[in-house]
């Protein structure tokens, strides 16, 4: 603590700081902490009056920090095992379980999609689960491997389990590309990355699969065999 306090005097002598500027900056943050607080609090209440208490979509708001067990909260230490940051909220009331809030989690990865030219099949635009889970299977019955897709499969940390991350679909992923800017301020936050042009699960011909630029949300088709950033979901 005494080393702490003999370089915040440093600094104050160096910048020319007093105590009282230090004093007013502390409480200036504090407030307005406590205004974004009552601000998030505010929306999460006017957010519930539209879905019901078991829907996930009461519980989290866009850029909220998601944990293991269903946990959502503004603030990345607010329980254990944080996973990542809520991407895209589907707005559609109907939206069936695991399609109503999408979790980017934090690790931006480069791998190849193929390692093999060949049509999977994997072209579903809205269903990453569905065309990671297609992946998998060609990967075991034929000799090609599928990298990214595996590495999504594969993921188990901080409480998400084998088999629920998966590589999202272009439609998905324009979706939370979307929301870009706030995204990556708050997977900062966890050392995490979302940024380049993203690869997609889902597959555009034999040699190509689709991309979706983060900065814009232009869709690209690029080279299977080429190693590419892609970033794993999961979806509530």
């Amino acid at each position: 603590m005494e080393e702490k306090f003999e370089k915040l005097k440093n600094l104050m002598s160096t910048e020319g700081l007093t105590c009282n500027d230090v004093i007013g900056y502390c409480k200036a943050k504090q407030d307005e902490e406590k205004l974004i607080q009552e601000r998030q609090a505010a929306r999460r209440q006017k957010i519930a009056e539209f879905f019901p208490p078991n829907d996930v979509r009461s519980k989290a708001l866009l850029y909220d920090y998601a944990f293991e067990g269903g946990k959502f909260a503004s603030n990345h230490d607010a329980y254990p095992n944080c996973q990542g940051v809520v991407g895209w909220i589907n707005p559609d009331p109907n939206a069936p379980e695991g399609e109503r809030v999408y979790v980017v989690l934090p690790e931006l990865n480069c791998l190849k999609y193929s390692t093999e030219d060949y049509c999977t099949g994997a072209n579903d635009l809205y269903d990453g689960r569905a065309n990671t889970k297609t992946l998998l299977e060609n990967g075991r019955e034929w000799w090609g491997n599928f990298p990214a897709a595996e590495y999504a499969y594969n993921y188990a940390k901080n409480g998400v389990k084998q088999g629920e991350a998966f590589l999202p679909a272009r439609g998905q992923l324009r979706r939370i590309v979307e929301n870009a800017d706030g995204l990556r301020e708050a997977l900062k936050k966890i050392d995490g990355k979302f940024e380049g042009m993203l690869m997609s699960s889902s597959e555009d011909s034999r040699t190509c699969a689709w991309f979706v630029d983060f900065i814009n949300g232009n869709v690209q088709s690029g080279n299977k065999r080429y190693h590419a950033s892609f970033s794993c979901i999961i979806a509530y």
